[in-house]
Order: C-alpha cells, then structure tokens, then sequence
C-alpha cells in the first residue's frame, strides 16, 4: 500500500480520532440493543438491561452471572426465555452457541477484538463451562417457539371452508429433571395425538342435499389453539412439558376469539411459570392456579373491552358513518395437560368432553369401549349462578320463537360454589328449563354512551368480550369453571372440544354420543389392524422385512403408507400386547384390558372429521333438517401419561 502524503496527514489522523471516539461512544452506549443482545443480570424492574460489550470481555465475571440467572434474548421487542437452549448467538464482539443443551449443561462462549486484527484475521479466545442448572428468579414468562397466531394457524376463513383443515401431529417425550442437590427427579411420558377440522355453517331451504346456500357471515367464526408440537412447552424451574389447546366460538364476528386464541396461550406460560413447582393434585395449588386463571380471563377480557370502545368512540368521532362498528363476542374453551392432569376451563355454550379408553376382551373377541370421564357445563341463560346473576342486575329473557318475555322465578342458588366448580355431580335438572333456549338482552330504555343499538340479544348466559353486556350494570360476569381431572397412568383418554355447532344439533344424548363415537373408533381400530395385517403379509411375501426372520413384532412399511414410522411402531406393539391377552385369558373369562396404545393417528384424523361434516352424519347423530347450521370447530385429542 501506498504511503500516504503529508497533504493528508491531518485529515487523516482527525478521521481516525473521530472514528476512535464514536467506536468509545458505541462500547459505552451499547446501541446493539437493537439487533439483539444477551442480557444475564436482570434489575428492579424485573427487566434486563444490556451488557457491556466493549473488547477485553471480563469472561469470569459473566460466568458466574451465567450460572446464577438465565440467559435472556431481547430482539426486536420480542422476549424469548429459553433454559439455556440457545443454539448460536452472534453479538457483534461476542459469540454464544450451546453444546446438546438437552444432555448437557455447556456453554462456549468466544469473544472476539476487532482491535487486534493483523492481516485480515481476528484473535479470539474461547472457554468451555460446566455448570450446574441455575437458580430462575421470578420473570416475566414470554412466547415460546411453539407460539402460534390464530392468524397463521389452520383456521379456514374462505369460501371454500366447508372442505375444512385438518392437522394432526404425534410425539412421545421423557423428561427428568435435576435439582441443585444433583437429585433426579423422574416425570411422567405423555403420548398425544390430536386433530383439528372445521365446517362453515350454511342454511338450506329444504332438504339438506338440495339448495345448499352459505351463511351470511363471509368467514368462519371459531378460532382456536394447537401447539406446533405436543409437549412443545416447558415449565422451567421443573423442565416439566406441557401441552395447551384452547377453542373459541365468535359471535358478531371473528375478531374476539381470534384475539383471546392469540393471547391466552402466552398468559398460561405465565401463570405455569409463576410458580416454582406445581403439584395439580393438592387442593391448595389447584385454588391458586383457579384463581389465577380467573383473573387472567378478567384481564383479558378487559383489554378487548377497551378496545371495543376505542372503536366506538371514535366512530362517534367520525360522525357515526355507515357501517356500524361490530360488538364482539366470543366462548373460550381451554385444556391443560400437565404431568397426568387434566386443567380443563370453561367459558361461554362450549363443551369439552374428556373419555377413557378401555378394550373389554371375551373370548376371542376385542372391543373398544368408551367410558365418559368428564364433561364441562353449558354456561346457558338457564344456569342457576349466570340466570341469577343476570336477573339481579337488571337483564331479561327472551323467548326465541315469539319475542316474548319470560319471567321466571329465580332464586339465589343453594350453594354458590356447586356450579362454578363445574362437577360432573351437577345435575341439569337444577337448570332452569323455561330459559334453556331463552335469549339476553337489556331491558328496554337502556342507555350507553357509545352508541350501542339497544335490540342486541344472545342465546348465551357468559362469554368472553360482549361490551353491550359488560357495560354498567354488567349482565356478564366472565367467570369461567375450572376443573382438575386426574388422569390414570398407563391409560388412554380421548378428548374432544366442540362449539354449540356441534352439540347443538345433536338429537341424542351424551351417554349415546359416547357409545356412537366408541363404535365408530373400534371400526376404525379393526380397519388399520386389518390394514396393517395386509401389508405384513405383503411384505412377508416378497421379502421387504429388511430385519430378518427372527424379528417378528417389526414390519417394515411401504412408502405409500398414511402413517410415519412411529405410528407403525405403535401398532406392532398394540398387536403384541393383543396377543399376549389372549394367550393369558380364558374362553370363559370377560376382563377389561388396557393395550399399549389403542387408537392411531388417522383414527383420530377421522373422527374429527366425521364429528365435523353434520351433512354427512356418519355417526347418525344429527337432526336431518335443520334449516340453519352454525360454525363448526373440532379439536380432538388422545392423551397417555406413562410413569418413567
């Protein structure tokens, strides 16, 4: 290179001088920040301030900083919390990547000085530590990887929604987890499959095959939440996973429940980190982890309130413009599968169904039964807390067929607890049968100050959202029933999560929805064994096992087959299982059995979408005629806890 003139000596040592300046007022102010920087000591406030990252990194002072407190990335106003299951952070000066976080506890972090360059190339230094899992403070819980917006979920919002969408995915995971003391403590292995299908309501004008039109609402209203992966979330202080669906039926647009589907996943991580360790089984955690719940549907709730009157106001703003804005509303339906227990919460007409699977064998014959475990309340303008409530503050019921009103004598109820629990010990008989299919609305004179036309009315005694209802004195309490069922180990359960699309056009009861949906999963159980029957014997013919004769419980699939690998390891082992109860059970002796695993993947594939085409009715469980048919979402799910 050239020696620079005397000409430019000045200049240049001024540029090099400003340059060695601003380079100080960087390393000082740290504006990397914006672009994402590790944070490791958290202040006051509960939030993480940035780290020095000036040259000559003091690599001892943040390793203790390291062992102490959790590694935190702030990017972009997006906060991601993960145990150390960062794979590579590049930090400017500094570089961070962790070595099979899930075996071990190793971090190499480099810090690099772009000071001392010679010859195109930067000298580093690098250290390898060892360190035990650190003591988590409290901290604000943010969205984990396995977060997904209702936005970018499977919803079906198009014209062509009554084909609907369906997804499906299966893992099995085995967690332990060490405290400080090196002691292991041994979880529990859950397998779950689940599947989710939707239908866009229509009305017709006779049969039900002839002059099918569409609903007037363009998009489907229901929303809900599947984790991209079972077992996806974890709770930190225990490396406990956990798996989250939630459903929500919109009414008055789709806006509500794909605001709660969106939000209240993230709330949940919250409230499960909050603690250092939960224990579902103990009355004590379940009454704080009620609570909790409450309150967060109540916040929530509140700030979609104050959304929809900042709507409104501002449309009075704007001189109240054709159209008018939407008051919204929406049910919201939530199941937690947490280390063998079911949290299971209801708000709003939605039902959340939860069965246990047994195989009863006589003889030679196997047969899959269904024996319902738990069912959640209607929240309906008939239940005694949400009729009462109603009542008390002014509200009136409505007849649907005449517009009449119904005035019915309500009394406070006996216990005010024997309702909002949500039992399976409450009868229906307690309901109040004249206002089963009444109608809410306000009483005539009502005044709002945002415009509110005062003929609103919904077949519905609580919801999520409904500023109409929520406006003083409030007609909705958004008090939601939380539940806590135990799930027996070694046992398979399935679930199911259904709007009033789907109950309400039943004409049989729950007890005969059972026993139709467990003969519809045994026909398919004997479909995939047959299928599966076929394809050995196929493979056994023209020589695909690749495992060799003295492995007879392994086939090895054909790659036109529905089902992965896993699915196909699963059936050998139900077959397996199958042949060992039959050789230890008599012809004259009626056991009841549980398999290793009873139904596949495409069994509940299947059943989502038979539950779902109301047209079709495989099950025979539908009226024929209706006349109109609501939104309808399916989540269904089988979940198995095994003791490691």
């Amino acid at each position: 290179m050239p020696k620079r003139t005397n000409n430019s000596a000045g200049p240049t040592r001024k540029s090099a001088r400003l340059e060695r300046r601003r380079h100080e007022k960087h390393l000082h102010a740290c504006p990397c920040l914006q672009k994402g920087i590790v944070s490791l000591t958290p202040n006051a406030e509960n939030k993480f301030p940035p780290s020095r990252c000036r040259s000559g990194l003091d690599l001892q002072k943040e390793i203790a900083e390291i062992r102490a407190y959790p590694i935190v990335l702030l990017d972009n106003k997006r906060k991601y919390l993960e145990r150390f299951n960062i794979r590579r952070v590049n930090i400017r000066h500094r570089e961070l990547s962790v070595l099979a976080p899930e075996q071990s506890n190793t971090i190499v972090i480099k810090s690099k000085n772009p000071h001392d360059s010679a010859g195109g190339s930067s000298k580093s230094s690098a250290e390898e530590i060892y360190f035990p899992p650190p003591i988590t403070p409290e901290y604000e819980s943010p969205r984990g990887p396995c977060d997904m917006d209702i936005d970018s979920s499977p919803s079906v919002t198009t014209s062509d929604a009554r084909n609907g969408e369906e997804t499906c995915a299966t893992i099995m995971s085995s967690d332990s987890d060490t405290d400080s003391l090196g002691t292991v403590h041994k979880k529990t292995a859950s397998t779950i499959h689940y599947a989710v299908k939707q239908q866009q309501g229509w009305q017709t004008e006779g049969l039900r095959s002839k002059h099918t039109n569409k609903t007037t609402h363009p998009v489907i209203e229901d929303a809900f939440f599947i984790p991209r992966h079972p077992n996806s979330d974890v709770h930190i202080p225990t490396n406990t996973r956990y798996t989250i669906f939630a459903l929500a039926d919109g009414h008055g647009g789709a806006q509500a429940a794909k605001y709660f589907c969106r939000h209240v996943p993230r709330k949940i991580r919250e409230i499960v980190n909050s603690k250092d360790k939960w224990d579902f089984r103990d009355s004590n955690d379940q009454r704080i982890f009620r609570e909790k719940i409450k309150a967060v549907h109540k916040a929530l709730d509140q700030r979609f309130l104050n959304l929809q009157k900042r709507k409104f106001v501002d449309w009075q703003r704007r001189g109240c413009p054709e159209p008018i804005p939407e008051d919204q509303g929406s049910t919201l339906n939530l199941v937690i599968l947490y280390n063998g227990v079911a949290v299971i919460s209801n708000l709003g007409d939605s039902k959340t169904v939860l069965c246990k699977t047994t195989v009863q064998q006589r003889r030679s014959k196997i047969k899959l039964r269904l024996n319902l475990t738990f069912q959640t309340v209607d929240h309906s303008p008939g239940h005694p807390d949400k009729a009462y409530h109603i009542h008390n503050n002014g509200g009136v019921f409505r007849r649907v067929e005449d517009e009449k009103i119904i005035k019915p004598k309500i009394q406070p109820p006996p216990t005010p607890s024997s309702f909002s629990s949500g039992c399976m010990q409450t009868s229906y008989s307690k309901f109040y049968s004249s206002l089963l299919k009444a109608r809410v609305c306000r009483p005539e004179g009502f005044k709002n100050c945002y415009g509110l036309v005062n003929n609103a009315s919904v077949n519905i005694g609580d919801a999520m959202g409904d500023l109409y209802f929520k406006l003083d004195p409030p007609l909705f309490q958004c008090e939601p029933d939380v539940d806590f069922v135990e799930l027996e180990t070694g046992v398979e359960y399935v679930g199911i999560l259904a709007p009033d699309g789907l109950w309400d056009h039943m004409t049989v009861r729950m007890p005969e929805f059972v026993r139709k949906t467990a003969k519809y999963l045994e026909e398919r159980r004997m479909c995939d064994e047959f299928e599966y029957s076929r394809k050995a014997m196929r493979n056994k013919c023209t020589g695909h096992n690749k495992k060799g004769k003295n492995n007879d419980n392994m086939v090895v699939d054909d790659q036109d087959t529905d089902e992965s690998s896993n699915d196909s390891i699963s059936v050998c082992q139900r077959n397996k299982t199958k042949t060992i109860a039959n050789g230890t059970t008599s012809d004259t002796q009626s056991t009841t059995v549980t398999s290793s695993r009873i139904l596949s993947t495409t069994s509940i594939k299947e059943l989502a979408k038979v539950l779902c085409d109301r047209e079709g009715d495989a099950l025979g469980i539908f009226e024929r005629d209706q006349g109109r048919y609501d939104d309808c979402t399916i989540v269904a799910f089988t979940v198995k806890f095994e003791e490691d």
